[in-house]
């Protein structure tokens, strides 16, 4: 949801985590709390499935609150997905701030505790891929490390 700006009346605080600026529009950023309800989580499953069950080594690293982990696992299990074998890493808090950044430094983790020399990390999110790529680039620089969209 946003709404035009044209003249820059509205100052938007640095440390706002509701509103942010994008040119002469301003965004209502999606209330963290949304993730913890059930009406957020997954009922069927994408094609993206087939990948993921086709893989030996996985891991979830989702920006859902370890609040939620209960029901995360037990959609899991609703939708018959096996779980990770490598464990499902949930964000320690509910603001969603530096997501990214911790998505990258958990995936940093993972690879040093596992001595994975590959990873694939597929996310929806474009701002949390741009940041787990940067992790990536500048504490795994020699690691065969692709990101995708979904």
């Amino acid at each position: 949801m946003y709404f035009d700006d044209f003249n820059q009346d509205i100052n938007i605080k640095p440390n706002d985590i509701n509103w942010v600026r994008k040119g002469k529009r301003i965004y209502l950023l999606t209330p963290d709390e949304f993730g913890l309800a059930d009406i957020s989580l997954p009922t069927k499953l994408k094609k993206l499935v087939d990948l993921y069950n086709s893989v030996d080594n996985k891991c979830i690293v989702t920006a859902r609150s370890e609040r939620i982990r209960d029901k995360i696992e037990k959609t899991l299990v609703k939708l018959g997905l096996e779980y990770p074998n490598h464990g499902l890493y949930m964000y320690p808090g509910l603001k969603h701030y530096k997501v990214g950044t911790w998505k990258g430094n958990k995936i940093v983790e993972l690879v040093n505790k596992y001595k994975f020399t590959r990873v694939k990390f597929y996310d929806d999110n474009s701002k949390y891929i741009k940041s787990v790529n940067k992790v990536i680039t500048e504490k795994l620089p020699n690691l065969k490390f692709i990101s995708i969209k979904v």
